[in-house]
């Protein structure tokens, strides 16, 4: 049961900046544009209440540090590759 308002893709890029990937980095994993990417964390940020002066990564890395350790995403992350920030990339994600 899902307890946020965020789609999966933007799940999925909140564990991306959990994991310390940059922008380009995401965009470029999920084939997308830069400005996509922005705007996308721009709509996270404002699901998640965040307040406008302080729409920041660290933020987001923090709520989804807690997110995912309530049993909710891991979007098929392995423990070990969130812990250390590891992208697998023929995961397709």
């Amino acid at each position: 049961m899902r307890t946020t308002k965020l789609t999966d893709t933007e799940l999925e890029i909140a564990a991306y900046v959990y994991m310390g990937y940059e922008t380009k980095e995401i965009a470029g994993f999920r084939k997308v544009a830069k400005a996509t990417i922005q705007n996308q964390l721009g709509k996270i940020y404002q699901k998640l209440l965040f307040p406008p002066d302080r729409n920041d990564r660290v933020m987001l890395a923090v709520w989804y540090s807690e997110f995912a350790n309530m049993g909710e995403s891991t979007f098929g992350f392995s423990q070990t590759q969130r812990n250390r920030g590891e992208h697998d990339t023929q995961q397709g994600t």
